[in-house]
């Protein structure tokens, strides 16, 4: 009697494949180098924000600054200083509307020595070092969607107008000097590599990544170097024939960017050569209503390193580990089923170790890979296989199946938390759940074994797991014979 793996693997696929054997369907898990299945981190409270909410509204971008971090919610698009020691609060747009964040874009940030700078769809708002208020930044930069700090200077994209939005500009150096816009040392370029506006604009390397609607351009700055009377200060490098359809979307990931194009593909490049990461999600990427408002960010914590973009309008999230493959993440509601994540920001905090998100609430909260649940509420784990025939279409007799995970939990409960698995041998409904009972022993890695599970030409296998205590799958395998009747 043979004896073979069942492949439940963090690898969702596109499309029709499931017949084919294809896993057509991962939903809230990671997978550890070894190749044990996990499920997602959860959001968990973080001690550093107020119980108390400053505002009901959505968080859409944060950035720590001098120790503290800055935050703005959707709604009245504010811009507040939390210190975490003390969860104390402070309102900096009190000096009228330019104090705000201006438009009603996400909040991208440049950092200098000197201050910060955040911009929104509008004219750039500044922080300074030790300040106490937000004020407009001066030297009279352009309303922009994306700024960046890069060889001493900001740079941004300039929305003024429609003879404008395939340029971006840059200030004069120094404190003083990056809120100079107009003069020698500063200017703008045109990103000329197709006539397409210019949607965002990043730093890596040192070298600036111009995303077009439907091409990128790399540039490096240059030597200031007087030709015909004027500056050399970026010089065009190599152009690439990608567009980018979600301006949000970008996520820097080491020497590498990943986004979604204007062709519903998420790519990753370096600026040199360029990788459609999202092959296997073709279809499903197809039928997204809604794209442009897509945001991204990177969760790297333990041993995963995952990719998230989120749909905010169609409420659908993905998310792609390193060396594994795709899931989508999502919330869970008992008697209603999944829904979308409550997700509205990300931001890594590198000298505190923290992943934090912001939330549709208004609360900033945790990204914790220890957390099982999501600030109280279920994360159901689901995986499945694709229909698998171990290499023919003869009758086959299930003798046994054999789960290996990691045994007992560490709550106060005496209640065994349990595994639901099913199956189906065509594309009909699932038959009902058998229970897995994991035990309540301490910590270690033990078999569940089901005999005699019938007789099939090719069966598609389901598990889900709801309890909010670690799920751990290290291993799956059926035991078979080849011959059987119905």
């Amino acid at each position: 009697m043979p004896t073979q793996p069942i492949p439940f693997v963090n690898d969702q696929k596109s499309g029709d494949q499931e017949l084919a054997g294809a896993s057509p369907l991962a939903i809230n898990v990671v997978t550890d180098g070894a190749g044990t299945v996990r499920r997602r981190p959860g959001i968990s409270a973080w001690s550093g924000f107020p119980s108390s909410i400053p505002e009901a509204t959505a968080v859409i971008g944060m950035h720590a600054f001098e120790g503290k971090l800055i935050f703005i919610n959707e709604g009245t698009r504010q811009i507040r200083r939390l210190v975490p020691t003390t969860q104390a609060v402070q309102n900096l747009s009190t000096g009228g509307g330019s104090s705000y964040l201006l438009g009603t874009q996400r909040p991208t940030f440049a950092e200098t020595q000197f201050r910060l700078v955040m911009t929104g769809g509008g004219i750039p708002t500044k922080l300074d070092a030790t300040s106490l208020a937000c004020a407009a930044l001066g030297g009279s930069p352009p309303p922009s969607t994306h700024i960046l700090g890069l060889a001493g200077r900001l740079v941004s994209n300039d929305t003024t107008e429609a003879v404008t939005i395939n340029q971006f500009a840059f200030s004069d150096s120094g404190a003083a000097g990056n809120e100079t816009w107009s003069g020698l040392n500063t200017g703008s370029y045109s990103v000329e590599a197709q006539p397409d506006p210019l949607v965002a604009l990043l730093s890596n390397s040192n070298e600036l990544f111009t995303f077009g609607s439907r091409s990128l351009q790399v540039w490096q700055p240059a030597f200031q170097v007087t030709i015909f009377d004027s500056r050399v200060l970026f010089d065009p490098g190599r152009a690439l024939n990608r567009g980018c359809s979600a301006p949000y979307s970008i996520v820097e990931a080491d020497e590498s960017f990943s986004w979604l194009d204007e062709k519903r593909r998420f790519l990753s490049s370096n600026g040199r050569g360029i990788e459609d990461i999202s092959a296997a999600l073709g279809r499903t990427l197809d039928n997204i209503t809604t794209v442009d408002d897509c945001f991204g960010f990177r969760w790297l914590a333990d041993q995963y390193d995952v990719l998230c973009w989120i749909f905010p309008s169609d409420g659908r999230s993905f998310a792609i580990q390193s060396g594994g493959g795709w899931a989508q993440w999502h919330s869970w509601t008992d008697g209603q089923g999944y829904s979308a994540l409550p997700i509205t920001s990300h931001y890594y905090w590198p000298e505190l170790n923290l992943q934090l998100v912001g939330l549709s609430s208004g609360q900033i909260a945790k990204l914790d890979s220890t957390a099982q649940d999501d600030l109280g509420a279920t994360i159901k784990a689901e995986v499945r296989t694709g229909f698998l025939d171990r290499g023919t279409g003869a009758h086959k007799h299930c003798q046994a199946v054999r789960f290996f995970f990691r045994r007992g939990h560490t709550s106060s409960s005496t209640v065994a938390p349990q595994v639901l698995l099913s199956w189906r041998d065509t594309l009909g409904d699932f038959t009902t759940p058998i229970r897995l009972n994991l035990g309540v022993a301490s910590d270690y890695v033990f078999s569940v074994e089901k005999r005699s599970l019938g007789t099939y030409r090719s069966r598609q296998w389901r598990l889900e797991f709801t309890d909010a205590v670690d799920f751990v799958l290290a291993k799956a395998e059926e035991t078979f014979t080849v011959g059987g009747q119905n």
